[in-house]
């Protein structure tokens, strides 16, 4: 077992339940399109160093360098605004990033069965923040606001 602090992302695809009732053709098109977007080599370029992890609706990321945690999501946010700009369906995404704990245990994998699971306060937090807001966002917890001081601007 293996337990870092870490800096950890969460991001959800808005609306994603709703879809499934209302039309599950498209929900499978979205979902499988935000896959490909996650994975796409223009949105991790740089960032190698980052782990994702995907289910079903939602992505977890984790990584020592919390700038590239925020960069990487924030590629991701902008990939699904421009999907969104030429697709019938938007693609909008709310999540929080956090700093903490990140225990990960490599576990033995069966064909239908993921390989690690993964308990984290970090990712608790994160998750916890995504659900107080409505719409599109990313929130950054305390911590990551004073480790990234130098990109505020501060007269906005």
């Amino acid at each position: 077992m293996n337990e870092n602090q870490k800096t950890v992302a969460y991001a959800d695809l808005l609306g994603f339940s709703k879809l499934v009732v209302s039309n599950p053709d498209r929900a499978k098109k979205l979902l499988s399109d935000f896959y490909n977007l996650s994975q796409d080599t223009k949105i991790n370029e740089g960032f190698e160093d980052l782990e994702l992890f995907l289910f079903s609706d939602f992505l977890f990321v984790q990584g020592d360098n919390v700038s590239n945690v925020v960069n990487y999501m924030c590629r991701l946010y902008r990939g699904a605004l421009k999907y969104s700009e030429t697709k019938p369906c938007v693609m909008l995404c709310r999540g929080g990033i956090a700093r903490g704990s990140v225990i990960t245990q490599q576990r033995r994998q069966a064909p239908n069965v993921t390989k690690n699971f993964i308990v984290s306060p970090a990712l608790t937090h994160a998750v916890k923040m995504e659900s107080l807001v409505k719409g599109q966002r990313l929130l950054l917890s305390a911590n990551e606001r004073e480790e990234l001081s130098h990109f505020w601007n501060s007269n906005i």
